[in-house]
Protein backbone atom coordinates (compact mmCIF):
# COMPACT_ATOMS: atom_id res chain seq x y z
CA UNK A 1 0.00 0.00 0.00
CA UNK A 2 2.93 2.44 0.85
CA UNK A 3 4.36 1.73 -2.64
CA UNK A 4 0.95 2.39 -4.44
CA UNK A 5 0.42 5.66 -2.31
CA UNK A 6 3.75 6.77 -3.19
CA UNK A 7 3.54 6.16 -6.80
CA UNK A 8 0.10 7.98 -7.33
CA UNK A 9 2.02 11.27 -4.95
CA UNK A 10 4.73 10.73 -7.23
CA UNK A 11 3.02 11.02 -10.33
CA UNK A 12 0.26 12.95 -10.19
CA UNK A 13 2.60 16.36 -10.71
CA UNK A 14 3.13 14.86 -13.66
CA UNK A 15 0.03 14.55 -15.06
CA UNK A 16 -1.30 17.90 -13.93
CA UNK A 17 2.09 19.21 -16.16
CA UNK A 18 0.56 17.20 -18.60
CA UNK A 19 -2.69 17.97 -18.46
CA UNK A 20 -1.69 22.05 -18.57
CA UNK A 21 0.24 21.18 -21.47
CA UNK A 22 -2.14 19.78 -23.53
CA UNK A 23 -5.49 21.32 -22.54
CA UNK A 24 -6.96 20.30 -26.20
CA UNK A 25 -6.53 16.52 -25.86
CA UNK A 26 -9.37 14.88 -23.62
CA UNK A 27 -7.13 11.52 -22.89
CA UNK A 28 -4.43 14.42 -20.58
CA UNK A 29 -7.39 15.64 -19.08
CA UNK A 30 -8.90 11.97 -17.97
CA UNK A 31 -5.30 10.61 -17.08
CA UNK A 32 -5.38 13.08 -14.52
CA UNK A 33 -9.45 13.53 -13.23
CA UNK A 34 -8.65 9.21 -13.26
CA UNK A 35 -5.35 9.58 -11.44
CA UNK A 36 -6.94 11.55 -8.42
CA UNK A 37 -10.01 9.12 -8.42
CA UNK A 38 -7.80 6.14 -7.92
CA UNK A 39 -5.52 7.81 -5.52
CA UNK A 40 -8.17 8.68 -3.66
CA UNK A 41 -9.98 5.04 -3.87
CA UNK A 42 -6.58 3.95 -2.42
CA UNK A 43 -7.12 6.65 0.56
CA UNK A 44 -10.57 5.34 0.83
CA UNK A 45 -9.28 1.68 0.95
CA UNK A 46 -6.52 2.09 3.47
CA UNK A 47 -9.29 3.86 5.71
CA UNK A 48 -8.30 7.84 5.17
CA UNK A 49 -11.48 9.30 4.39
CA UNK A 50 -10.45 13.00 4.69
CA UNK A 51 -7.08 12.64 2.30
CA UNK A 52 -9.68 10.64 -0.06
CA UNK A 53 -12.25 13.26 -0.13
CA UNK A 54 -9.29 15.99 -0.56
CA UNK A 55 -8.33 13.78 -3.71
CA UNK A 56 -11.50 13.18 -4.82
CA UNK A 57 -12.34 16.67 -4.92
CA UNK A 58 -9.50 17.71 -6.88
CA UNK A 59 -10.34 15.04 -9.54
CA UNK A 60 -13.88 17.24 -9.75
CA UNK A 61 -12.54 20.01 -9.82
CA UNK A 62 -9.87 18.26 -12.73
CA UNK A 63 -12.95 16.72 -14.24
CA UNK A 64 -15.55 19.68 -14.58
CA UNK A 65 -12.63 21.37 -16.44
CA UNK A 66 -12.91 18.76 -19.23
CA UNK A 67 -16.30 18.33 -19.17
CA UNK A 68 -16.58 21.79 -20.05
CA UNK A 69 -13.74 22.25 -22.59
CA UNK A 70 -15.27 18.82 -24.22
CA UNK A 71 -19.23 18.90 -24.03
CA UNK A 72 -19.76 16.17 -26.28
CA UNK A 73 -17.13 13.85 -25.63
CA UNK A 74 -18.22 11.03 -23.71
CA UNK A 75 -15.96 9.55 -21.74
CA UNK A 76 -15.02 12.57 -20.46
CA UNK A 77 -18.45 13.20 -19.42
CA UNK A 78 -18.86 10.02 -18.21
CA UNK A 79 -15.49 10.45 -15.80
CA UNK A 80 -17.19 13.35 -14.37
CA UNK A 81 -20.19 11.89 -13.91
CA UNK A 82 -18.30 8.77 -11.84
CA UNK A 83 -16.39 11.21 -9.60
CA UNK A 84 -19.99 13.02 -8.91
CA UNK A 85 -21.26 9.70 -7.80
CA UNK A 86 -18.63 8.57 -6.14
CA UNK A 87 -18.88 12.14 -3.71
CA UNK A 88 -22.75 11.95 -3.35
CA UNK A 89 -22.30 8.19 -1.85
CA UNK A 90 -19.94 10.03 1.10
CA UNK A 91 -22.50 11.71 3.22
CA UNK A 92 -19.74 14.45 4.64
CA UNK A 93 -18.77 15.39 0.85
CA UNK A 94 -21.38 17.99 0.02
CA UNK A 95 -22.23 16.36 -3.48
CA UNK A 96 -25.91 16.51 -4.33
CA UNK A 97 -27.88 13.48 -5.82
CA UNK A 98 -29.84 16.18 -7.58
CA UNK A 99 -25.86 17.12 -9.12
CA UNK A 100 -25.35 13.64 -9.91
CA UNK A 101 -29.06 13.61 -12.15
CA UNK A 102 -28.15 16.56 -13.40
CA UNK A 103 -24.65 15.85 -15.26
CA UNK A 104 -26.54 11.96 -16.39
CA UNK A 105 -29.17 13.63 -17.84
CA UNK A 106 -26.78 16.49 -19.80
CA UNK A 107 -25.31 13.58 -20.82
CA UNK A 108 -28.38 11.99 -22.15
CA UNK A 109 -29.19 15.41 -23.77
CA UNK A 110 -26.14 16.86 -24.91
CA UNK A 111 -23.58 13.81 -26.03
CA UNK A 112 -25.17 10.79 -27.84
CA UNK A 113 -27.94 9.74 -25.42
CA UNK A 114 -26.44 7.29 -22.90
CA UNK A 115 -24.88 4.36 -23.43
CA UNK A 116 -27.06 0.94 -22.26
CA UNK A 117 -24.56 0.13 -19.36
CA UNK A 118 -25.17 4.12 -18.06
CA UNK A 119 -28.82 3.63 -18.46
CA UNK A 120 -29.31 2.34 -14.88
CA UNK A 121 -27.11 4.63 -13.53
CA UNK A 122 -29.61 7.61 -14.62
CA UNK A 123 -32.46 5.39 -13.39
CA UNK A 124 -30.82 4.88 -10.02
CA UNK A 125 -29.68 8.82 -9.99
CA UNK A 126 -33.22 9.63 -10.41
CA UNK A 127 -34.27 7.43 -7.19
CA UNK A 128 -31.58 8.89 -5.39
CA UNK A 129 -32.36 12.04 -5.90
CA UNK A 130 -35.87 11.74 -4.99
CA UNK A 131 -35.09 10.00 -1.84
CA UNK A 132 -36.29 6.13 -3.19
CA UNK A 133 -32.97 3.73 -3.60
CA UNK A 134 -33.19 0.26 -2.80
CA UNK A 135 -29.90 -0.36 -4.13
CA UNK A 136 -27.34 1.79 -2.95
CA UNK A 137 -23.93 -0.81 -2.72
CA UNK A 138 -25.04 -2.66 -5.67
CA UNK A 139 -24.98 0.46 -8.01
CA UNK A 140 -21.04 0.85 -6.47
CA UNK A 141 -19.84 -1.99 -7.44
CA UNK A 142 -21.21 -1.90 -10.45
CA UNK A 143 -20.45 1.58 -11.39
CA UNK A 144 -16.51 -0.18 -11.33
CA UNK A 145 -17.01 -2.42 -13.24
CA UNK A 146 -18.58 -0.30 -16.02
CA UNK A 147 -15.79 2.18 -15.49
CA UNK A 148 -13.06 -0.31 -16.64
CA UNK A 149 -15.46 -0.71 -20.18
CA UNK A 150 -14.89 2.86 -20.93
CA UNK A 151 -12.74 3.66 -23.69
CA UNK A 152 -11.06 7.14 -24.70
Amino acid sequence: VSAARAHYEENLPTLEVLAVASPNIPNAQRRLTRGFSEFADLLMRIDSQPAALQRYREGLEAAERAAARFPTHYAVQRDHFVLLWTLASIDSSGVSWQTVLAQLERMNERVQGLLPFDVPFLEEARRRAAGKSERPREMESELSRSSQGVKP
